[in-house]
């Protein structure tokens, strides 16, 4: 009893930090049912902390969050001028089945990731905008399936962690992802060469059952690294094809981020670092003219990109002085010293006991 009262009071304590300045309300609505406003809340709240915990301080959502019982079709974040909302004020709609908490997880954990992509700040005619619901599509399942693990030891309720209460929630995220509409046999790269000239076209018209397809190929993912959801909230907001959001989300994100970045482009078939061509002799890295290249040619290059140096350091002469350009200085001085490293000779091998007579017994 006491350790049980123990875990839920560090629970409460976590949940007090995950949640950080981010204040949630509520309107209460005869739409919702059986269920009371204040149960609405504290499973919403419970959907919050597990995106929240697995964010930096930096990353988390703050402001205030206004939950209301939608009077259309389908769950809604509306965007601040449509409902008169300040700097940090959101307001989301659902609309849920009585006590069917897989459901409003489902809906919920959907608007809440536009929250953490900022969708204030996504024009709604971006063409990129599948891709953004891709996310929300992953964020859903994604969160779905770890409450069903997190509350056999830390639900809000005690009759939430009951197994059967936990399994309503695994069995929900599992037949939204064996849909027939959202399976897709091919590869990543092979969906996005297939479909994302579609989708670009259609933008928010785009089925979330098309942009499923793609986006539950990212699953392992975040389940095996949650923390991948902060390069989520350092999202691109570039309007160029996948191959160029990528690269320009893979520049953006905290040093840390970029392997999860890395990790969804490659399995849409994308490749986000920066490839060096050092083969073209033409190419003349001894920026310093000391007949070597070497580290000292890096560092005047690198250098150059912020301040002004006497030399010239637009190694691949397209106008500027930038990253790659370092890496080429880079990759040149690599070589160079692959080149000029002597041959090791190996040491003959002494097998017999002669032989080694012969060499340490005088």
């Amino acid at each position: 009893m006491r350790f049980k009262t123990f875990v839920n009071l560090l629970f409460l304590l976590l949940a007090t930090l995950c949640y950080g300045d981010l204040q949630i309300t509520v309107e209460p609505d005869k739409r919702w049912g059986d269920w009371t406003h204040t149960s609405v809340k504290e499973l919403c709240k419970n959907v919050v902390l597990h995106f929240q915990e697995q964010l930096r301080e930096e990353h988390k959502i703050t402001g205030k969050l206004t939950i209301v019982y939608t009077s259309g079709n389908n769950p809604i974040i509306w965007y601040r001028h449509h409902f008169g909302g300040g700097a940090n004020e959101y307001k989301i709609g659902l609309k849920t089945q009585p006590h069917f908490r897989g459901q409003m997880i489902y809906q919920f954990g959907h608007e809440f990731c536009h929250l953490m992509l900022n969708h204030d700040t996504t024009h709604p005619n971006n063409p990129n905008i599948w891709f953004f619901e891709s996310l929300c599509e992953l964020a859903n399942v994604w969160v779905l399936r770890r409450m069903s693990e997190t509350w056999a030891h830390s639900a809000p309720h005690e009759h939430w962690s009951w197994p059967q209460s936990r399994k309503q929630l695994a069995d929900y995220a599992k037949e939204r992802m064996n849909r027939d509409e959202v399976q897709y046999k091919g590869t990543g790269a092979e969906w996005l060469q297939e479909w994302e000239d579609k989708v670009r076209a259609d933008g928010a018209r785009t089925p979330k059952s098309k942009s499923s397809q793609l986006s539950y190929k990212f699953l392992p993912i975040f389940e095996k690294h949650p923390e991948a959801w902060n390069a989520v909230r350092q999202i691109s907001g570039s309007t160029g094809k996948m191959s160029e959001f990528m690269r320009d989300w893979y520049k953006k994100v905290d040093i840390q981020d970029k392997v999860f970045v890395k990790d969804i482009a490659k399995i849409m078939g994308i490749s986000v670092e920066n490839t060096v061509a050092i083969s073209n002799d033409s190419i003349n890295a001894d920026v310093n003219k000391d007949g070597y290249v070497d580290l000292s040619d890096v560092r005047i290059v690198r250098s150059a990109i912020q301040n002004s140096v006497s030399y010239d350091t637009d190694v691949n002469k397209d106008g500027k002085t930038d990253e790659q350009d370092v890496l080429i200085v880079k990759a040149k001085a690599h070589a160079a010293i692959a080149a000029a490293a002597p041959s090791l000779i190996r040491r003959k091998k002494v097998t017999t006991w002669g032989a080694l007579k012969s060499r340490y017994v005088k």
